[in-house]
Order: C-alpha cells, then structure tokens, then sequence
C-alpha cells in the first residue's frame, strides 16, 4: 500500500490514534473555561436527559492545567491529569461516534455538527484531549468518553455524555463573578457572599434562568411559582454569609425549578 493511500484512509477514518508518548496540555487549552451553551440533539428530543440550555450545566466551569482536570457540576469528571496524549480527528467522526442515537424513532443512526447547532463542517479537523482517561489498556471507548477540542482560541467543546455537547469560553484575566444580579449593589451577606464567588454567582444566575423558564413553561402556575420563589428567596438569605448553605440551596432549587 502507497504511502499516500495510507494517509487517505487515516483520513476517512476519522480517527487518527493517539501516540504512546504522554504530552504536556497546550496552553491554548489549559485555563478555566465557563459552559455558555448546552447543545443537544434537536434530531433526538425523546431521550433528552438534559435540555438545550439546560441550567443545571450553564455557567459550570472546567479547570484544566498540566496536573488536572476538574468539572464543577458535580459529575465525577475530575481527576489528576498529568499525561495528555492529543488524537487528530473529524467534527463529522466526533459526533457520528461520539453521540450514539437509539435504534428507533425514525431518523438517521448518527447525528450530525448540525443536529446540535454547531457551525463546524463534518470534514473539517480537529485536535481532541481525551479527559481523565482510564488507566488500563483496551478500556477506551473514544469518542464515547469525555473529551474536549478547540472550536476557537476562545471556545471549547466538551463532550459531557453521549447525548450533550457543552460549548465553553474562556474566563479571561482579571473577570470578577456576575451574579443574575448587580453586584454593585449587593447590600446583605448573602448578595455579597454570592458576589464574592465564581461559583455562586454562576448558580445565582442558573436560578434566575431555572425560574423564568418555569415561568414559560406553565404560565397557569405563575401565582405558585412566583410565591415559591419568593419563599426560597428568605430561606437562602437566612444563610448570611455562608457558603455551603447558600450552595447547597441554589443547586437544589434549580433541580426543583428544572422538573417543573
């Protein structure tokens, strides 16, 4: 076989596999990036786990350096990282493979860039990182697992599990927390707590966008939803100053807000 038939089928693959050599994370990668979209496959809403914009992952951050990697969703994606062995690949072969449809429900067995409203073409390449990959040889299941590629020098894609895609950009140098709302004038402990933290305020924010789309989604409990709020409101002020409390409540009230 010619050299450059070689090359050819490597192409069409769509995968190309990862060197034995562990590499060191390229800085363009490494940083802590913030989820801005959750993508899933509009081809495929049946088995939506999560739903496009989902606010239990907007505003999640992933940490990764050259020791390791760390989801802040509470999904146990975290781990220590130190060898990052890059596979080149196709937009097309990640999300053919990547995200594996049911056999049913009358559409085509692999969904596409497009299903999920990203603007990349199914040939074009693209440089993946395998996260926290298993230590043990033959247990890969790439591009099941979680993974990560470019889309720009600012914007990530996360593959989360087989049915969501998370864009992310980057958190810039010297970015302060945004709350749902105006940290200037945050006047009790608990606002200013919330201000005070990445974490927090991206919660806060996940609450307000839980609550207003309840709000759309049953417009007949508007009076209910709105008198709850207003009662989770007290109880997370009652937290003061205290983290934990005020985390524990945010995400809790988002997955009540979330089920509506």
């Amino acid at each position: 076989m010619s050299a450059a038939l070689s090359i050819l089928l490597l192409l069409l693959a769509g995968d190309v596999k990862a060197t034995d050599r562990g590499e060191v994370l390229p800085p363009e990668f490494a940083g802590t990036w913030e989820v801005t979209r959750v993508a899933v496959d509009k081809q495929d809403a049946s088995h939506w786990g999560f739903l496009p914009n989902d606010p239990r992952l907007l505003g999640r951050t992933l940490i990764m350096d050259s020791v390791q990697v760390q989801f802040e969703d509470g999904k146990e994606l975290g781990c220590k990282q130190s060898s990052w062995q890059p596979r080149q690949s196709t937009w097309g072969y990640l999300f053919g493979k990547g995200f594996p449809r049911p056999p049913d429900g009358g559409r085509g067995p692999t969904p596409s860039p497009e299903d999920f409203e990203v603007k990349v073409a199914k040939n074009e390449r693209a440089t993946v990182y395998s996260l926290c990959p298993s230590s043990r040889r033959g247990t890969s299941r790439f591009p099941a697992d979680s993974w990560v590629a470019l889309l720009s020098s600012e914007q990530l894609a996360l593959h989360y599990d087989n049915q969501v895609l998370l864009l992310l950009q980057r958190r810039p140098a010297g970015a302060k927390p945004t709350a749902s709302f105006d940290c200037a004038k945050a006047a009790s402990p608990t606002e200013k707590t919330i201000c005070a933290s990445f974490d927090l305020a991206s919660w806060d924010r996940s609450v307000s966008h839980a609550w207003r789309a309840a709000l759309d989604r049953r417009p007949q409990k508007q009076a209910h939803l709105r008198k709850a709020q207003k009662e989770w409101l007290r109880a997370r002020d009652a937290c003061g100053n205290k983290a934990e409390c005020i985390d524990d409540l945010q995400w809790r009230r988002v997955d009540e807000l979330t089920q509506e």
